[in-house]
């Protein structure tokens, strides 16, 4: 596996993981409070998409760790992370701007992250998987 492929598996994984930590802080916070909002929102909302952030991250960590097992699902969760992540991105910068550079939303995350993901999984494809 080529070094751009490896460090952009690890920045793919890392801006994954600040997502869900952000994401999940976030909702965490106002579902504290807001005493009338249901358990179940806040499990879809905020925990639900944490874990799908982090599945993206150990996705691409599985790439770049061990390119031969889980291939298919490692490249499978990084091009639909990839995907996800850059329309994320673009509705943001179509809609609000000014939330691309704040930290606390999903734009710094998603505008690094999504690209992250392409890179990796598109540089990983030289790997041939030992038969």
């Amino acid at each position: 596996m080529t070094t751009a492929a490896r460090v952009s598996g690890y920045l793919a994984a890392a801006m994954a993981t600040g997502l869900a930590i952000a994401h999940l802080s976030i909702y965490t916070v106002g579902w504290l409070n807001s005493p009338e909002t249901p358990l179940s929102a806040y499990l879809v909302g905020g925990v639900a998409i944490s874990a799908a952030a982090l599945g993206f991250a150990l996705g691409a960590l599985m790439l770049v760790r061990r390119p031969s097992s889980w291939r298919k699902t490692s490249l499978t969760l990084c091009w639909t992370a990839a995907v996800l992540l850059s329309a994320q991105a673009l509705l943001i910068a179509v809609a609000e701007p000014a939330l691309l550079i704040r930290i606390a939303g999903p734009g710094p995350w998603s505008l690094i992250g999504g690209p992250a993901f392409a890179v990796a999984a598109w540089r990983s494809r030289q790997v041939k998987a030992p038969r």
